[in-house]
């Protein structure tokens, strides 16, 4: 399959098999269990996508993007489910530039209220997630970059910190005897008690640690420390551009120069643009969009 697809027949096969269609309309298909439809996405996903699948300016990845977004996102909202497919896949495309360019687009406005109001929603039902702290990072620093978004009201970004505060704090409960106050002798005792104590005080120490870890990167995106990061997830499209124009010995202008077909990457120069075009072209789809 790796072999004989071409990324836009990759791209195809993934959208026919979540129902999804170039016009922004979708087939929605009925899951008995979200849990095994978005374990069935992401085997079919690894089948099509050489390497690195989480990798977002994959070939395949672009083409999907470019021909299949609206629908995919027309589903997810239409079909919430944080543990669903639509969610999922979306999750990975997150940052990829074919994003960027539809977050541009006017129906960019109501991705991301729906975004802050699934935020807002979860605070109280879902634990800290990779997905959570990149959807606030968009919530958090959107408005600087996108003139039709306006920021976060105080008083929800402080609603949110409570809640994040909350959920470090547990991880902290859990953390602190497990670094402090069990000695190594106390610990040998209860893994001896418990052949499996081990393996399962290893995975939920890993969890709490990675959630506290998350919780403080949450912290900083909220206090304004992280707008290097919310650069790139709101995605100006400037790191082409930027590695580029570190070549010049002169004062770079400035002046970009776009990539007409499909508008999701700019140059400083036309030289550095035919340059770059052998790696280019193999994710350059003209969109949907």
């Amino acid at each position: 399959v790796k072999q004989s697809l071409s990324a836009r027949d990759s791209a195809d096969r993934l959208a026919a098999h979540l129902g999804l269609t170039t016009t922004g309309e979708f087939k929605l298909r009925k899951y008995k269990d979200c849990l095994i439809a978005t374990d069935e996405m992401r085997q079919l996903f690894g089948d099509l996508v050489p390497g690195d699948s989480e990798e977002p300016s994959h070939p395949i990845v672009s083409a999907f993007c470019a021909n299949y977004l609206p629908s995919l996102v027309n589903a997810y909202m239409e079909n919430y489910c944080p543990e669903g497919p639509y969610h999922r896949l979306l999750v990975g495309i997150l940052q990829s530039s074919y994003f960027a360019k539809y977050f541009r687009t006017p129906a960019g406005s109501d991705l991301y209220a729906f975004y802050v109001g699934n935020i807002l929603l979860s605070t109280h039902e879902e634990p800290l997630s990779p997905f959570t702290v990149g959807l606030l990072i968009l919530a958090t620093y959107a408005h600087e970059y996108k003139a039709y978004i306006e920021p976060l009201p105080d008083h929800i970004v402080t609603q949110l910190k409570c809640w994040v505060r909350e959920q470090g704090q547990k991880s902290i409960d859990f953390l602190r005897p497990s670094l402090c106050l069990m000695s190594e002798s106390e610990v040998l005792a209860q893994l001896s008690d418990d052949p499996e104590a081990e393996e399962r005080m290893s995975s939920e120490f890993d969890n709490h640690k990675r959630n506290l870890d998350m919780a403080i990167s949450i912290l900083n995106i909220l206090d304004g420390r992280l707008k290097n990061e919310a650069r790139q997830l709101t995605l100006t499209r400037g790191h082409v551009f930027e590695r580029y124009a570190q070549m010049h010995k002169e004062k770079v202008t400035g002046r970009r120069s776009e990539c007409v077909r499909c508008q999701t990457v700019a140059y400083c120069c036309r030289e550095h643009q035919r340059e770059d075009w052998t790696n280019h072209k193999e994710r350059c789809f003209k969109t949907v969009y």
